[in-house]
């Protein structure tokens, strides 16, 4: 699989169908759904979805750069990939707004908004319960070495599934100096 950004949004599109956001994906071109030639958006996705992934698509691919000739091209290739995605949804922050009961009350429009609240980026903690009480309401955590020995990006990186992937590429290049 190519590093590239056509091979890291078809990836996308398996991993989240809601990116295409009812418009078929087929070879063959439709007249009703297809974009015109001259238009630079891929056709299937949203003017939004497109700037925000060819945007957090280059920023993974900078930053993965220098571990390139330490993995397997299939591993690299993951690592980018999972790791665009996951840059996507956190960037594509969404204004959440709560009723007094808690509930969301201003839904997210574009798709990569839908994942940012369907994953609570907005209210991801870092911490992994270890013990738990019913009776006193106790419960106490501990924070993953990569958190509290590192940046605020390593606990962003756990509030999606796509940053868990990208997390455990990560913690297995520590220790080589790039």
């Amino acid at each position: 699989m190519a590093v590239d950004y056509d091979s890291f949004l078809k990836w996308a599109l398996i991993k989240e169908p809601t990116f295409a956001v009812g418009v078929p994906l087929a070879k063959e071109k439709d007249p009703l759904t297809e974009l015109p030639e001259d238009s630079e958006t891929p056709s299937g996705i949203s003017e939004y979805t497109y700037q925000q992934t060819t945007i957090a698509f280059e920023e993974a691919l900078n930053r993965c750069a220098s571990l390139k000739r330490y993995m397997r091209d299939y591993n690299y290739t993951n690592l980018v990939f999972n790791y665009a995605l996951h840059i996507s949804i956190v960037s594509s922050a969404f204004e959440i707004k709560k009723d007094d009961e808690g509930n969301i009350w201003n839904e997210p429009i574009e798709p990569l908004q839908k994942l940012y609240v369907q994953y609570a980026v907005y209210d991801s903690t870092a911490g992994i319960v270890t013990s738990s009480s019913s009776g006193g309401s106790s419960a106490s955590s501990t924070l993953p070495k990569s958190v509290t020995e590192g940046d605020l990006e390593s606990s962003y990186l756990i509030s999606t599934p796509y940053g868990v992937q990208a997390e455990m590429y990560f913690e297995q290049m520590t220790g080589i100096i790039i």
